[in-house]
């Protein structure tokens, strides 16, 4: 896998587009969190990125998810109407889309 660069302008950009209607993940940081207090994590979040990817490792929290049913169809009582989302660290995401567009 080539090098991966992770800049700050990225990140910036990445976490200004996230949708605030989102639910947050294990950790509990929405993504309407990282939106607005872009500006100010980005110095933080990128060399943890960077340094996350050097070393091949993740935070164990971002391996946890929460699963959750959403209801999907006609009768609320019937347990196959019900979906499973899995609920994952937003930030996580963001590391996880910057590795996909690699």
């Amino acid at each position: 896998m080539p090098n991966i660069v992770i800049s700050e302008l990225l990140i910036n950009n990445l976490l200004t587009k996230l949708n605030v209607y989102k639910s947050a993940g294990t950790d509990d940081v929405y993504p309407r969190i990282l939106r607005e207090c872009s500006k100010s994590i980005t110095n933080f979040i990128c060399p943890f990125f960077t340094k996350s990817l050097l070393l091949a490792k993740i935070p164990d929290e971002w391996k946890l998810s929460v699963v959750a049913a959403v209801f999907k169809k006609w009768n609320h009582r019937v347990p196959l109407n019900y979906q499973p989302i899995s609920l994952t660290c937003v930030a996580c995401k963001v590391l996880e889309y910057v590795v996909r567009e690699h």
